[in-house]
């Protein structure tokens, strides 16, 4: 009875002893699971089998699958037990931290006018820099002969963030049989594409597709030109001496031109001739006709009595036929109905007048000479003549009419009496003329 006691302490002290298990690799089973033998104490027989192999598979997270034998003159028994494949170990480092991309700083001098002292200082900049969305960061600059004084501030900046350079596309291979396959097709793709293989395919179906790396060009910055709206354009005003004059005349013209005045005018001659210029909301162009190149204007022509003379810019028939019979009238002469411009960019243009033949004297000697045209004077007022007031468009004042009556006047062959009168609110006058 003692040995039978003995014995089964000595049989508890066994199995206690068993639960260390060592671990021997026998075998792969397939790339995720492996076949291994571990002792697992003493078996008697199956019914222990199941007992000491099972718990020896929780202990390794695996699974026991049914083998087990004992050692020869022992009753320790090995269990087969299939755990996972590969068991992945804890990396024995740490993965290095990439530190966060910090905004850079940029410094500036901010002029503080002019500080005292070190207390002067630390009151004024800390303002400062909060006003230009900064830090001071504790120096300044005293005052110097020219020189005010300056705070040091730092102001963050947004960090430039690189474009990327590569970009990763997939492209479709059709269907690819084998590695070798793969390798030659995926690289003619890549070719055809003007980029790399990366070495990576994916199948969807019976379709392959080839991952291919292709640099990325930077996008060109497109400048952007200012231009002048179309729908702008100067128009003749006449003489303008000054801004006063410019902002009364001006709004008037673009309302007759039915336009806006874009506060805008300029000078174009030694007499105050003028422009203003003038917003319309739409032009009547042609957009498919082009104007003619400039061509250097040609000597003026002086056939006969007809002559060109310079009418400054015009810029269509409709002003032509406004502009044109006032300026043959200055020279005592007409119109014939022709003009023409010399520049299409600035509108200047010429008319042609023409001079009524004078009607020469016989005499016994004929004498062959070059005509030259003269600017004659006004006939002499005559006393008893008939007088009369003629529609002179608008006036604003007298210094425009002392401008603007003689021209009508002797372009109804008469003479202006020095008298002019408004007739309403939109600054239609006339003008006096003896006959």
């Amino acid at each position: 009875m003692k040995q039978l006691f003995t014995h089964k302490n000595n049989q508890k002290k066994i199995i206690s002893l068993s639960l260390g298990i060592i671990a021997i690799t026998t075998g792969m089973g397939n790339l995720q699971a492996k076949t291994i033998n571990v002792e697992g104490g003493p078996i008697f027989n199956s019914f222990f089998a199941k007992i000491q192999c099972e718990r020896a598979a929780s202990k390794l997270k695996g699974e026991w699958n049914g083998r087990f034998w004992t050692n020869p003159g022992s009753v320790n028994g090995v269990c087969q037990i299939v755990v996972p494949d590969p068991i992945i170990a804890k990396p024995t480092h740490k993965p290095m931290r990439r530190p966060p991309i910090k905004p850079s700083v940029k410094l500036i001098s901010v002029d503080a006018g002019r500080i005292w002292n070190q207390a002067h200082a630390d009151s004024v900049c800390p303002k400062l820099a909060k006003k230009n969305n900064g830090t001071w960061n504790g120096k300044w600059s005293e005052k110097a002969d020219g020189k005010p004084s300056y705070c040091q501030v730092e102001v963050t900046t947004k960090p430039i963030i690189p474009a990327p350079k590569y970009k990763i596309i997939s492209v479709k291979a059709d269907r690819i049989w084998s590695e070798e396959h793969a390798k030659q097709r995926c690289a003619q793709l890549a070719k055809e594409n003007h980029g790399q293989w990366t070495g990576k395919r994916t199948v969807k179906g019976n379709v392959s597709s080839c991952q291919v790396k292709i640099a990325v060009k930077p996008k060109p910055h497109k400048a952007v030109k200012a231009h002048k709206p179309r729908n702008v354009r100067e128009v003749s005003a006449g003489s303008i001496r000054d801004q006063a004059q410019a902002n009364r005349k001006c709004p008037r013209i673009a309302e007759q031109t039915n336009g806006i005045w874009t506060q805008k005018w300029r000078k174009t001659g030694s007499n105050n001739e003028a422009v203003c210029e003038v917003q319309f909301q739409s032009l009547p162009t042609q957009k498919s006709v082009k104007p003619p190149r400039p061509t250097p204007p040609p000597a003026p022509m002086q056939s006969g009595n007809a002559r060109e003379v310079a009418a400054g810019p015009i810029w269509d028939q409709a002003q032509a036929s406004k502009k044109c019979p006032l300026i043959a009238a200055q020279s005592g002469s007409r119109w014939t109905g022709k003009w023409r411009k010399l520049d299409y960019g600035t509108h200047q243009s010429v008319c042609e007048i023409s001079s009524d033949a004078v009607a020469a004297v016989p005499t016994k000697t004929v004498v062959t000479t070059r005509t030259t045209y003269v600017n004659l004077k006004p006939a002499p007022i005559q006393t008893a003549s008939n007088v009369r007031e003629i529609f002179a468009g608008p006036i604003w004042d007298d210094n425009q009419a002392q401008t603007k009556c003689p021209m009508i006047a002797a372009n109804n062959k008469g003479a202006w009496t020095g008298k002019w009168r408004k007739t309403g609110p939109d600054h239609s006058s006339l003008c006096e003329v003896r006959f």
